[in-house]
C-alpha cells in the first residue's frame, strides 16, 4: 500500500509466500500517512523453503526517513494459525507486525512514525521469530493486544526508537522486551526484558 489514507479491511490473507500485507512508505514526503489495516483475517500462511519471509503486515522502510510509512493504524486483525507450516527457524522471519528495518539503526531511533497497532488476536501461533510484534521505529503505541502462543521465545517488541507506549497487552507465554528510552509500559501481562 503506497500513498495516503488507503484502508485493507475486511480481508482473508491466507497462504502466502511473502507479506500478507504491506503497508509501505513512498519517497514522495506528502503521500504516507494515515493508512489503516483492520479487521482482516491473516493467515495460515504458506508453507515453504527457508529463507523465505513470512510477515503478516510489514512497514518497509525503503533507504532513507522519507520512506517510512508514518501514522499507520493497525487493529482489529485475526492473526489465525499464525504460521503454521511455515519451516523456516530462523530469528525474525515470521513476525505478524514488523515495523521498520534494523537495517537502517543510523536513523531509526530518531524517527517518530506514531503507529497505532491495538485490539489485535494472535491465536494457535507455532513460531514467533524475534517477535509477533516488533517495532523498530520511536513513538508508536501498542496496546491491548492479545498472543496465544506456546513458546517462550515469542515477543512483543520495540527494539528500535524512543517514547513508544506497551499498555495491556496480553502474552499466555512470551516476554515484552523494550530498548530504547523513554517507554511508558502499563498494565501488561507476560514478562518483561
Amino acid at each position: 500500500v503506497r500513498g495516503t489514507n488507503n484502508k485493507v479491511v475486511g480481508n482473508k490473507f491466507r497462504r502466502w509466500t511473502t507479506a500478507g500485507v504491506i503497508v509501505l512508505g513512498d519517497n514522495n514526503t506528502d503521500a504516507r500517512y494515515y493508512n489503516e489495516v483492520a479487521y482482516n483475517e491473516i493467515g495460515p500462511c504458506g508453507s515453504g523453503a527457508a529463507a523465505v519471509y513470512r510477515w503478516g503486515i510489514k512497514g518497509y522502510s525503503g533507504s532513507a526517513e522519507s520512506s517510512v510509512a508514518k501514522y499507520t493504524w493497525i487493529h482489529h486483525n485475526w492473526f489465525r494459525d499464525y504460521n503454521v507450516g511455515f519451516t523456516d527457524t530462523a530469528s525474525s522471519r515470521g513476525d505478524a507486525v514488523e515495523a521498520g528495518e534494523s537495517g537502517l539503526v543510523s536513523w531509526a531511533n530518531t524517527i517518530s512514525a506514531g503507529w497505532y497497532i491495538e485490539d489485535n488476536v494472535i491465536t494457535n501461533a507455532q513460531m514467533g521469530g524475534e517477535a509477533l510484534f516488533d517495532i523498530k521505529y520511536g513513538g508508536c503505541v501498542m496496546r491491548r493486544n492479545t498472543v496465544d502462543a506456546d513458546s517462550s521465545d515469542v515477543k512483543i517488541q520495540a527494539r528500535l526508537g524512543n517514547y513508544s507506549i506497551l499498555e495491556s497487552n496480553y502474552m499466555a507465554d512470551g516476554t515484552l522486551q523494550v530498548n530504547g528510552m523513554g517507554h511508558k509500559i502499563v498494565g501488561n501481562y507476560g514478562r518483561v526484558r
